[in-house]
């Protein structure tokens, strides 16, 4: 079954304005539509993607865990990239200090909302300032709206 994959206009930008997102927006989304569909093994046999896992805040129309974030390839650390291609060359977790931040829903696909650049990544989901707090609400707010409406508000 094909999963569909939408993205946000901020996701968009970010794809035109980012040197480290040369690989351009339409192959990053068919790269995860297949790591999606592929299930558990996807975190090992894709490069681009790693461990995955859902925030528990900020919580998405009061449900927390629906937030989800997948860790992606470093490009600005290179000790970190080191690690990364030596986890995949050994098919184990690779982790880094840059996310992906997406929804997702049975009917409605995926929708993915914003990429969290190394190295704060892990800094803005714990939410410690007001500018992270503002941004993690305001991905919940449209992942939110998502999967009420169906609609895309950012």
């Amino acid at each position: 079954m094909s999963i569909r994959v939408q993205t946000t206009k901020a996701l968009e930008r970010a794809f035109a304005s980012d040197p480290a997102l040369s690989i351009g927006l339409s192959p990053f989304c068919a790269a995860f539509q297949a790591w999606k569909e592929s299930g558990a093994v996807g975190e090992y046999d894709h490069y681009l993607f790693g461990k995955d896992a859902a925030y528990i805040t900020p919580s998405v129309n009061d449900d927390p865990y629906t937030l989800r974030h997948v860790h992606i390839v470093p490009f600005a650390d290179i000790e970190a990239l080191k690690r990364w291609d030596k986890a995949f060359d050994r098919k184990r977790r690779k982790v880094s200090n840059r996310a992906l931040i997406y929804v997702e829903d049975e009917r409605l696909g995926c929708l993915l909302l914003f990429i969290l650049p190394e190295p704060e990544a892990h800094e803005v989901a714990k939410m410690q300032t007001p500018q992270d707090r503002a941004l993690m609400l305001g991905l919940a707010k449209v992942a939110g709206e998502f999967l009420v409406n169906g609609r895309i508000v950012a």
